[in-house]
């Protein structure tokens, strides 16, 4: 279930527990980390750097992702993480990741 990071972290804040961030950099990586959340029964943010992101494609990220998420019970966010192309971000933002960092 793909939520806004922002709504996801003040949730947590609100609660008073943490969400953890995790680097993904495949397919592999990224269902693990799900796999753990879903686990832990706990939210969690996946964080693609900006060089995954071009490396693989938005259009492939976003879908790997998706697949990765389509079953999950607990909320998973999607963020790209220290990202200084504008380009970059502007796809990553059409293609509804949940949160950049720029």
């Amino acid at each position: 279930m793909l939520i806004s990071t922002a709504a996801l972290v003040r949730h947590a804040r609100d609660k008073g527990y943490a969400v953890p961030a995790v680097n993904v950099f495949d397919d592999v990586s990224m269902r693990a980390v799900v796999a753990a959340a879903e686990t832990a029964a706990a939210p969690m943010i996946v964080q693609i750097s900006s060089r995954t992101a071009v490396s693989f494609g938005v259009g492939l990220v976003t879908a790997m992702f998706t697949t990765a998420t389509r079953e999950s019970r607990v909320p998973v966010a999607l963020h790209l993480d220290h990202c200084p192309d504008r380009e970059l971000l502007d796809d990553v933002i059409a293609a509804g990741w949940s949160s950049v960092l720029f």
